[in-house]
C-alpha cells in the first residue's frame, strides 16, 4: 500500500505517467485507510496513558489532590471520546456523500 501510494504521489509531483482519475480515487481512499490507522493507535495510545495515570493514583496521598487528578484525566477521555465520534461522523458524512465528479 505505501508504495502504491508513494509511486502515485511521484508521478503527481513529476508530472510523469498516466495517473487517471481511478488512480487518484485509489491514492486517496489508501491515504484516508492510513489515517483512520494512525489516529486510532493514538487514540490507544492516549487512553492506555490515561489508564495508567489512574492506576498510579491509587499511590497518591492527598485527597484533593487525587480527585482532582481523577477529575482531569476523565475529561481528558471524555474529550477523546467525543473527537473520536464526531471524525468518524464526518468520515461516515464523507463516504456517503461519495466522490466529487
Amino acid at each position: 500500500m505505501d508504495d502504491t501510494i508513494r509511486k502515485i504521489c511521484r508521478e503527481i509531483a513529476d508530472g510523469t505517467g498516466e495517473i487517471g482519475r481511478k488512480e487518484i480515487m485509489e491514492a486517496l481512499k489508501m491515504f484516508k485507510q492510513k489515517e483512520r490507522e494512525q489516529r486510532q493507535e493514538e487514540y490507544e495510545g492516549q487512553l492506555n496513558y490515561e489508564t495508567e495515570a489512574l492506576l498510579m493514583l491509587k499511590m497518591e496521598q492527598n485527597r484533593a489532590k487525587m480527585k482532582e487528578d481523577v477529575e482531569n484525566i476523565l475529561d481528558k477521555i471524555q474529550r477523546m471520546a467525543f473527537m473520536d465520534g464526531f471524525r468518524y461522523a464526518i468520515r461516515m458524512l464523507e463516504e456517503s456523500i461519495g466522490p466529487k465528479g
